[in-house]
């Protein structure tokens, strides 16, 4: 239980985060392109180690990478 709670908040921890970078850019520059490019940068990363870690989670013991 302790860490589905660790997890529900981290996950809102981190869209709150990037709520607030977004946020941010915006009221720095005030254009769309550029909030635009934020998000993009934001969600690179998730979508390029998607298959990856998916492929190390799928060859190890499930508990290993639950602790990692």
């Amino acid at each position: 239980m302790r860490l589905w709670w660790s997890r529900l908040l981290a996950g809102a921890n981190q869209q709150i985060l990037m709520l607030a970078i977004g946020w941010r850019m915006y009221d720095l520059t005030g254009s769309a392109w550029d909030l635009g490019l934020v998000g993009l940068f934001q969600f690179v990363p998730a979508l390029l180690l998607a298959l990856p870690a998916g492929h190390v989670a799928d060859q190890h013991h499930r508990g290993k990478v639950v602790s990692v």
